[in-house]
């Protein structure tokens, strides 16, 4: 498996074994993360100028720290933060074996086993909270997460969405790894510029408590970038979503959805997940654990707009070591 495993042990939930965090066995396949934003910050820290770098990337700093992140996405308001979306069952859900055999489908969201390396990414944008899925990537300092670039970046502004707070693992509205604040982010400049589904990649480097590594506590997926999703013959592998239907609610709860890529309108690709909104940032998965995009939005009657892992979206990756 190509998830990197974490190095500490982790209390298993109340009621259920002890799982191995690296691995993707059994992938429950449907669900995704509903948002709405409701509730006004009652801090917001001020986001720094963006920087364009020599490649191109967008990379902003965040001024948010641990006290104001703690502060403001207090259990209450993570709970407050979203509501959720009736309409975002997923049309073709399924259980997926390792070897990606699927059974027959069923139209009722299906939980997936804790994957603490996925988790949400809350936010504030437009004076309300928001919530998006993102994940924990593999880098030498084990503290970089993946999601959508509009999760991170106001496109009106060019600055840090504010209070970017991710929760990985997240239970409902409890924090059972923490709370890891957003300190510098990056996205592609074609993003800032067109607002294309495919261009709608970010990453972000985040902090914890001292001494604290996200990805020895969680776990990380493997990035690969520049593979092709759809083959120009034949047909595309099924891929694996994991996200939050109800993030932020008392019942959220990871659950995933499955699907084989396509072509869409405008050089777009989708997959035929039926997502609600919140899914943006949530990891695309092969069945042994590289994670090859993230979801950007909901496309109506098609599923959902994938963003292309290519040459631009690793150089935001890579933009951010050393920062």
């Amino acid at each position: 498996m190509r998830i990197r495993p974490r190095t500490t042990p982790a209390p298993a939930p109340a009621g259920s074994a002890a799982r191995t965090r690296h691995a993707l066995a059994a992938l429950a396949i449907a669900g995704g993360l509903a948002a709405a934003g409701l509730a006004a910050p009652s801090s917001a820290s001020a986001a720094s100028a963006a920087d364009t770098t020599a490649d191109g990337s967008v990379v902003v700093g965040a001024s948010v720290d641990q006290a104001a992140a703690a502060a403001h996405w207090t259990p209450a308001a993570r709970a407050a933060a979203l509501a959720v979306d009736s309409s975002a069952a997923a049309s073709r859900s399924s259980i997926l074996s390792t070897s990606a055999e699927t059974t027959a489908t069923d139209s009722a969201p299906v939980p997936h086993p804790d994957q603490p390396f996925v988790g949400v990414l809350f936010y504030v944008s437009g004076g309300r909270n928001h919530a998006c899925t993102a994940s924990v990537v593999d880098t030498p300092a084990g503290d970089e997460i993946a999601t959508a670039a509009h999760c991170l970046v106001d496109r009106a502004t060019g600055s840090a969405t504010t209070l970017a707070t991710f929760i990985p693992g997240a239970q409902g509205a409890t924090a059972p790894h923490g709370i890891w604040p957003v300190r510098v982010a990056a996205v592609s400049s074609s993003w800032t510029t067109t607002g294309r589904a495919s261009d709608d990649a970010g990453f972000a480097r985040v902090s914890g408590p001292a001494g604290e590594v996200l990805a020895a506590q969680v776990g990380a997926a493997e990035p690969v970038f520049g593979s092709t999703l759809v083959p120009a013959t034949g047909q595309a592998p099924s891929l694996a979503i994991l996200g939050y239907p109800a993030a932020g609610s008392a019942s959220a709860a990871l659950e995933a959805c499955e699907g084989r890529p396509q072509h869409d309108a405008g050089g777009q690709t989708s997959l035929p997940c039926e997502l609600g909104k919140g899914a943006a940032g949530s990891p695309v998965l092969t069945f042994t654990g590289e994670q090859r995009s993230v979801v950007a939005r909901p496309s109506a009657g098609r599923g959902v707009l994938l963003a292309t892992w290519g040459a631009e979206a690793q150089r935001a990756f890579s933009s951010l070591q050393g920062r």
